[in-house]
């Protein structure tokens, strides 16, 4: 498989679809894990929280790996700790060994994230990079959707198939990795530039901390927005469900357009600007009272799209904020880490809003994040440049 091809990109996409499935699959099935294990719905939460406490703890691990053993070894070896995850959670005899055998499954989703990441951006060049890129971000929201949709179908005495279902599709994910070529050799003689000499930089830093803002807005009110169907209009639990997601979709369009315009060298400056504005303004406009059923759902849905454009900005941007080619991997690490923080936090901060602010409160959440990512992506022009620069 040719390095940096459609056919290669295409095939990285699968993979990352298949670790994102560590995440989505146990979302229908709370009730069950709930009541087969003995504990309550909250508890079990902390089995999706798990995932993302994995990579905040192993992504400058899993930066610098990928400088050491390259890009495809760091995808393979995720695979292969998926696989030994799902084993772990099938035979867990109980929840604290479930959520330690989840923990372990985290490590190998961000260990394929990281090697994704990598090796989509050193095999891709000019027009075709910004649209590898974009695509490649979207794997976490939609193979959180497919799996979700899918395990909802094991629900019942049997839901711990899920899991022998994810080893097979992780073990054939195996495969795939060991399938794609290898990308060029970026390590450089002193092994690389580590993730804490990454952390000293303004560009990823700014890059990086603005991504977690974001992520703890789109992700929060995302998670929120069930329980507040239900609260302000009534909806029974499966119905608000279905209503949100329309998050995943909308992510999905958003970061394609994105990969789409910046392919065609419009203004990154131009599109962040006004995807900021749409985000900072539809965001609020779900949760206050202003407006009905109908507009709080549309809403959410141009709050999530414009979330989608500016995760797959990161994800675009990100190779030229890397201080340089033997960098990409520590400054995958440090924005992974950050984005998954900001998924580890969204939830308790917002829902700690909620309960605390109500309605206004949320929307008062969201403009803030909305404001702080602006002031960080907006003063740095090799985050958010303008048209003639490099894509």
């Amino acid at each position: 498989m040719k390095p940096g091809s459609w056919t290669s990109i295409i095939t990285i996409f699968f993979v990352g679809l298949i670790a994102a499935a560590s995440i989505g699959k146990i979302l229908p099935l709370i009730p069950d894990v709930a009541s087969s294990m003995g504990v309550d719905a909250g508890t079990v939460s902390w089995c999706i929280s798990s995932i993302a406490a994995a990579a905040v703890l192993l992504a400058p691990l899993g930066g610098s790996l990928t400088e050491r053993i390259g890009d495809r070894r760091l995808m393979a070896l995720g695979m292969a700790i998926i696989v030994a995850g799902n084993i772990g959670d099938y035979y867990a005899p109980g929840f604290a060994s479930l959520t330690v055998s989840r923990l372990i499954e985290g490590g190998g989703c961000i260990f394929v994230s990281l090697g994704s990441l990598a090796m989509v951006a050193r095999t891709t060049t000019g027009a075709r990079q910004p649209l590898a890129m974009a695509l490649i971000s979207t794997t976490v929201p939609v193979g959180i959707g497919l799996s979700a949709a899918l395990a909802g179908f094991a629900s019942g005495p049997g839901w711990p198939i899920v899991f022998v279902i994810h080893a097979v599709a992780a073990l054939a994910g195996l495969l795939l990795v060991l399938a794609l070529s290898k990308s060029q050799a970026v390590q450089s003689e002193h092994g690389g530039t580590r993730w804490i000499d990454v952390l000293r930089l303004r560009g990823p830093i700014r890059l990086s901390v603005g991504l977690a803002v974001l992520t703890i807005a789109q992700f929060g009110l995302g998670a929120l927005f069930p329980t507040f169907l239900i609260g302000a209009f009534g909806f029974s639990p499966a119905t608000a469900g279905l209503f949100s997601l329309a998050s995943y979709p909308a992510s999905v369009i958003g970061s394609i357009l994105l990969g789409v315009m910046l392919a065609r060298n419009v203004s990154a400056r131009a599109i962040f600007v006004v995807t900021l504005v749409i985000v900072a303004v539809a965001g609020p406009l779900a949760y206050l009272p202003v407006l009905g059923l109908t507009g709080a759902v549309i809403s959410l849905f141009l709050f999530c799209a414009g979330g989608g454009v500016l995760v797959g900005m990161s994800a675009a941007r990100f190779p030229h904020v890397a201080p340089s080619p033997d960098a990409i991997g520590a400054t995958s690490g440090l924005m992974l880490q950050f984005a998954n923080l900001g998924v580890l936090l969204g939830a308790p901060v917002t829902f700690g809003t909620f309960a605390l602010g109500g309605r206004e409160g949320v929307a008062l959440l969201a403009l803030a994040c909305c404001v702080v990512n602006g002031l960080f992506w907006l003063s740095d022009r090799r985050i958010t440049p303008g048209a003639n620069a490099d894509v």
